[in-house]
């Protein structure tokens, strides 16, 4: 493994074994994430990623694991705060808290993200989903950015049909708004593939996580324009993109380690019901 390599996957997946398409019970997801912590590439391993409807449970098999909380979907408001209330309560003293994380509602975040920030500890990261639409900066993150507060943004990335796949054109626009408004970023479904890939269940290409990885970096460095960016993130041959000790990159773009290091990756984590289909593809790739 590659130095530059190692630094881009670092604690990079959070696994989300009990969400589609996997949709494993808890115990057998459990069982996957405690086997990966004890595996030779389990510094590629961020948190558990579990519901808040199975956190006691959850807490009753193991307590120690840092866990990323998605928050049920509810429509009433003091049923959300309840839930969030109890997550924080249930864990405190117990684990790390890696993510608060939750979809925004249709009436907007405005008076939303402060009544949960008021529940949580500032120590807690808290990421928001929305549909990536022209809308979203104006809606969701300029208010995430001038909260006052640390509040990230979490991009869906893929799904069960083909409709669910951002357009690269379209991830790249929310790459460039986070680094512009310094937003921590969380990308989660439908990166599973390093290079981008076609997908045959979904009949639709996926975005590969080393595509979105290095465009992020190179655009973060102001090294690449979004239109090449585009390029790069839909490219599907492994031998455009290189990676040794000391540099990275992708065709006639590099970056050094200490380039990385110093913009730090701005993509906090990537969520996958799958651990064994990244780390199997990087070692096919000879990059692992």
């Amino acid at each position: 493994m590659k130095a530059t390599l190692r630094w881009l996957l670092s604690q990079l997946f959070d696994y989300a074994g009990m969400f589609p398409p996997a949709q494993l019970p808890l115990a057998d997801a459990l069982r996957n994430y405690l086997e990966y912590r004890r595996s030779a590439d389990a510094w590629m391993l961020g948190g558990f990623v579990c519901p808040t409807s199975y956190l006691s449970e959850l807490r009753l098999l193991e307590n120690t694991l840092p866990v990323c909380v998605v928050v049920s979907p509810v429509h009433d408001e003091e049923i959300l705060l309840a839930e969030i209330k109890r997550a924080v309560a249930e864990y405190s003293g117990q684990t790390r808290i890696r993510s608060l994380e939750m979809r925004i509602p249709a009436d907007g975040i405005q008076r939303l993200w402060k009544t949960i920030a008021s529940v949580v500890p500032p120590e807690v990261p808290i990421f928001f989903e929305a549909p990536p639409d022209e809308t979203l900066e104006e809606r969701v993150l300029g208010p995430l950015a001038a909260s006052g507060r640390l509040l990230g943004f979490k991009l869906r990335c893929g799904g069960l049909t083909a409709a669910a796949v951002p357009p690269a054109a379209q991830v790249i626009r929310v790459l460039v708004a986070c680094d512009r408004l310094r937003i921590p970023l969380k990308l989660t479904a439908g990166l599973h593939h390093p290079i981008r890939r076609f997908d045959p269940t979904i009949r639709a290409d996926n975005h590969g996580f080393v595509n979105v990885l290095l465009a992020n970096l190179l655009l973060r460095l102001g090294r690449m324009l979004a239109d090449a960016a585009v390029t790069l993130m839909e490219d599907k041959e492994p031998r455009h993109f290189h990676f040794s000790d000391e540099t990275c990159g992708w065709q006639g773009y590099a970056l050094t380690l200490s380039d990385m290091e110093k913009v730090g990756r701005g993509i906090v984590s990537i969520g996958s019901c799958s651990f064994d289909e990244p780390r199997d593809d990087l070692r096919s790739l000879g990059w692992l």
